[in-house]
């Protein structure tokens, strides 16, 4: 090979060497970056119903590229890189050993001034340290009340837990209204094992059984009436016509009579011999006719005089829904007696127009008046 060619050839693998040394050099003074080594990722929820949240160490990061750097512009920029940066997933319902997918965003401009490599936005590794829960009882919280009278009985359902989660959940009986004793009723509570996993908990049931046997039902018969019942009716009922007729800003013989006149005549109304004259229990048998099961109605008599005039007035009163109680006792709701009468001078009036004269749909039996209180 002649010499000329010889230094032509010399040349061109000199310059190749220069340049091979100005790239290799130009990559030994680049920093790589592996995302994955500074990715971290905190799970919520349980095993199998996790959330993932996840973000760049990014302290970290700068550190590991700050370091052995001396650069005050080289170090602003890999400030300015790793506060850029933002990583992302979208996954959910996770459980220990699934592959969770996140991407990093980077701006590409702040990495190539600043001489980083980056080998991939995309981060991949396998969930791990999700716990198993908290196993809670839902319907520890939870209050089942039975109210009115079997089989018409009503059921409402109240939340009182008092962490704020659990109060906010909903609860639902299958069954609101025309309970009967010893019915079932099962309450759900409208929430997802999902949901509850999101939150950290394990439920043991989502739904509950209630027995309605406590409930009181309706009274049959008038043997069912205890003679402290009786009593305090009776009393009441006394009482109470005593109170009302002599009451000075009311008028009990122009409402019996419907006489004017006792309307010009100075009111001061009083009251003597009080008697009982009948009771009576409706007991419906029909469903066609009132909602109501059943009634007792009690027809007293009084004088009632106003100056020298004294008229027998005839009072009825009413009380309805006799029940027995889970223990066997009776009830019936009472007092308000204002609301309960009606008068008349008319002894048939009386009769035709209330309780005591009957009712369509029911039969009626005698009540007797009791005359000593006691079991």
């Amino acid at each position: 090979m002649r010499s000329e060619t010889r230094r032509k050839l010399l040349a061109v693998c000199c310059v190749g060497v220069s340049v091979c040394i100005i790239i290799l050099a130009g990559m030994l003074g680049q920093k790589h970056v592996d995302f994955a080594e500074y990715a971290v990722f905190e799970y919520s929820g349980i095993n199998g119903y996790a959330g993932v949240q996840c973000h760049i160490d990014t302290e970290k990061l700068y550190n590991d590229l700050a370091a052995n750097e001396s650069n005050t512009n080289r170090l602003n920029v890999y400030r300015q890189f790793v506060d850029t940066l933002n990583i992302m997933t979208t996954q959910m319902d996770l459980a220990n050993g699934d592959r969770v997918y996140a991407k990093v965003n980077y701006n590409k401009e702040l990495a190539a001034q600043a001489g980083i490599r980056v080998g991939s936005d995309d981060v991949e590794v396998r969930a791990a340290g999700i716990a198993d829960g908290q196993k809670v009882d839902l319907f520890d919280g939870v209050e089942v009340v039975f109210a009115g009278i079997s089989p018409d009985a009503t059921v409402v359902v109240n939340n009182k837990h008092k962490d704020t989660y659990f109060a906010g959940l909903t609860f639902v009986a299958d069954k609101t209204s025309g309970v009967a004793v010893n019915d079932k009723v099962t309450v759900t509570c409208q929430v997802s094992e999902a949901e509850l996993g999101r939150h950290g908990y394990v439920a043991e049931k989502l739904s509950q059984e209630y027995v309605a046997d406590e409930l009181s039902t309706y009274a049959t018969d008038p043997s069912q009436i205890s003679d402290d019942y009786k009593m305090l009716m009776q009393q009441e009922i006394e009482a109470g016509i005593k109170r009302m007729t002599e009451d000075t800003t009311f008028r009990m013989l122009y409402k019996a009579t419907k006489d004017s006149k006792y309307l010009r005549m100075t009111n001061k109304e009083t009251v003597s011999n009080i008697q009982f004259e009948m009771a009576k229990f409706l007991k419906k048998n029909s469903t066609d006719y009132d909602a109501v099961d059943n009634y007792i109605g009690y027809l007293y008599s009084a004088d009632v005089t106003l100056g020298d005039d004294t008229v027998k007035v005839y009072f009825a009163f009413e009380y309805q829904q006799g029940y027995i109680t889970s223990e066997g006792k009776f009830g019936i709701a009472h007092g308000n007696l204002d609301k309960r009468y009606s008068c008349s001078w008319d002894y048939e009036t009386i009769l035709s127009s209330t309780l005591v004269g009957g009712k369509m749909g029911y039969i009626d039996y005698d009540v007797a008046k009791c005359t000593t209180s006691g079991e």
